[in-house]
């Protein structure tokens, strides 16, 4: 669960810290990177966190608890 939330939040921060580098790389001065690429990765990513990593994990977490208790 620890590994999820740090994977989370560095997904954020990339996508928070790639629109800055998309505006320095549109005036020529972010080395040519292809952003269009970066962008659908990022988005790829966040996508697979949101339908598929978060709801694994709530019900892998909610399902350990009952056998503990057991």
């Amino acid at each position: 669960m620890c590994i999820l939330k740090v994977g989370g939040l560095s997904v954020a921060t990339c996508q928070v810290l790639a629109l800055p580098l998309d505006v320095s790389n549109s005036k020529g001065l972010g080395g040519g990177l292809r952003m269009d690429i970066l962008w659908q990765l990022i988005y790829i990513v966040v996508y697979a966190f949101v339908f598929v990593l978060i709801p694994y994990a709530l019900f892998y977490y909610e399902a350990d608890d009952e056998i503990k208790s057991v």
